[in-house]
């Protein structure tokens, strides 16, 4: 435990700040009101770890402990803007780093890839 009392890991508290967050959206999510449950049952599937193997990106070891999870993003496989869904199997756990590249790579492309139509069939 650190000095004051919050449990540290790598140098990063384990309580998150919610702040900004509220700032932009106020008390509701823009992803919808089971968004934080979806989210959070999702990091809890993916046993806390990154999965950007499982969406075509090279294979990532990042695994936090539970009261680090917030160190993890879960993603929409399908954009949540064609889906509108929160589903838990067009949800994946990854780091904050592939979720960045993930997001950067979907702005350079058009359409949907492979694995993005294999999970869409689910939503039809």
């Amino acid at each position: 435990m650190s000095k004051k009392g919050r449990r540290m890991f790598a140098g990063i508290s384990a309580k998150p700040s919610f702040s900004s967050f509220k700032k932009s959206y106020g008390d509701k999510h823009p992803y919808g009101d089971d968004w934080p449950t979806q989210s959070k049952l999702c990091k809890k599937r993916d046993d806390y770890r990154c999965r950007a193997d499982a969406i075509g990106l090279p294979k990532c070891s990042n695994r936090f402990p539970g009261q680090f999870s917030h160190l993890l993003e879960a993603h929409h496989v399908i954009p949540f803007r064609k889906c509108k869904s929160n589903d838990l199997r067009n949800l994946i756990t990854l780091c904050k780093d592939c979720h960045n590249k993930t997001h950067k790579h979907m702005n350079d492309r058009e359409g949907l890839s492979d694995k993005q139509k294999k999970v869409s069939r689910y939503f039809r």
